[in-house]
């Protein structure tokens, strides 16, 4: 709907934002490995996921909410799909 004169679009910043997640019982196998859980981390292709999911419009949070916001964790390093 962008450039549609009719249409006006906000968007209202980290203060506004949510996040999507994996849910994932630690408690009952295979998720309570470490391993299983990390594997899983490591074989999302995060930016595939807001290209489609979200149509380009989000940013990677490196499973830490509140990218943006005061108290922020600064300086993670952003994880990277790793198939191997």
């Amino acid at each position: 709907m962008e450039g549609d004169a009719g249409v006006s679009i906000s968007r209202g910043g980290p203060a506004n934002s949510f996040a999507y997640l994996f849910a994932a019982n630690v408690g009952q196998p295979p998720f309570d490995d470490p391993r299983v859980r990390q594997a899983l981390r490591l074989a999302v292709d995060r930016q595939a996921l807001v290209d489609v999911v979200l149509l380009g419009q989000g940013t990677l949070g490196n499973d830490v909410v509140g990218l943006g916001l005061p108290g922020y964790a600064e300086g993670l390093v952003q994880r990277r799909r790793d198939i191997e």
